[in-house]
């Protein structure tokens, strides 16, 4: 079957996709069907063993256009927010640090989003949870030393940061159990994005950390976008080791955390509790089983929520 044929079947199966793609993407109105659709062909051209693997594995290429539609990511090549891939004999969507950045704001979880890379020449000072890092460099200088780690900032309400700091060790323990990366140095794959574009790698590992502790948007297009990236490269970024360090006598935020419940007429239930067990990785039996830096996370969360909540009965009223 010929290049041209491989790309009008894949090109019919883009377009017989309009109405659905309209359907999931009415909520947010991010992306446009004509334009994506535009910009996965161009994607499809560029790239036979792309265009390969959408004509053997059609369904990929359906369910990667879906998820364009329910994420609201752009495939547009000048934003450098998603891309299709083929990944294991599928068209997979996949997302750049850019798109995911753009998205934690834009979906509403964080007003702002800065990731970086620390080489060994530069000063780096963290300077605690909640307040930016000082990060002195000279983005100029031709030789800054190696990459030794990198970080990046959120800012959420109130003017307040989020830092997470991951050393390139960490970083690339993470890239070794990754399929792409595993693919390249068996030989299967003459490149992938961990060789051919390290930096940009780098910093989408370590916003994809950092988004572990961002305020969640209810089930919003973020989490779809963290769950489509969990489904291609199902690699955990959560640190092995849990702070579990605990505050000597009684916490007051604990108090504030079940005031916030309350006032959201929210239980401290099994459902509640559970809910903490997933999203810290590992088992939480009560909120005493916190560490400070998961109650920190937690208050950031429930904060949001009651916010929300706040603004739509206003909205109501």
């Amino acid at each position: 079957m010929s290049n041209l044929t491989l790309f009008q079947k894949s090109e019919s199966l883009i377009q017989a996709q309009a109405k659905k793609f309209v359907e999931l993407a009415k909520s947010h109105k991010a992306v446009n069907f004509e334009q994506e659709a535009h910009f996965a062909l161009q994607a499809l051209k560029a790239n036979d063993f792309l265009a390969k693997t959408a004509a053997n594995n059609p369904d990929s290429l359906i369910a990667a256009v879906h998820n364009i539609a329910s994420v609201g990511l752009s495939l547009n090549p000048a934003l450098k927010h998603a891309y299709l891939v083929p990944r294991d004999g599928k068209v997979c969507l996949d997302f750049g640090y850019k798109g995911l950045a753009h998205l934690g704001i834009d979906a509403g979880s964080v007003r702002y989003v800065q990731a970086e890379l620390v080489y060994s020449k530069d000063k780096f000072i963290l300077r605690g949870r909640g307040q930016e890092p000082v990060h002195e460099r000279n983005p100029f200088d031709p030789d800054r030393g190696s990459i030794i780690g990198a970080y990046c900032i959120a800012e959420i309400e109130g003017g307040k940061f989020l830092v997470e700091t991951m050393t390139i060790a960490e970083i690339y323990a993470i890239r070794d159990r990754t399929q792409a990366y595993k693919a390249y140095l068996d030989k299967k794959v003459k490149s992938c994005p961990w060789v051919s574009d390290e930096g940009e790698m780098i910093k989408k590992t370590v916003i994809r950390r950092a988004s572990k502790s961002w305020p969640m948007t209810n089930g919003g297009r973020f989490e779809k976008a963290m769950q489509v990236h969990d489904e291609i490269e199902a690699v955990d970024v959560t640190p092995v080791s849990v702070e579990t360090t605990q505050i000597e006598g009684p916490n007051p935020q604990f108090k504030e955390i079940r005031d916030l419940l309350e006032s959201m007429g929210k239980k401290e239930d099994d459902k509640f509790i559970g809910y903490l067990s997933t999203v810290n990785n590992r088992k939480i039996e009560k909120l005493e089983d916190l560490s400070q830096k998961e109650i920190e996370t937690l208050l950031v969360q429930l904060y949001s929520w009651a916010k929300t909540a706040n603004e739509k009965e206003a909205e109501n009223a």
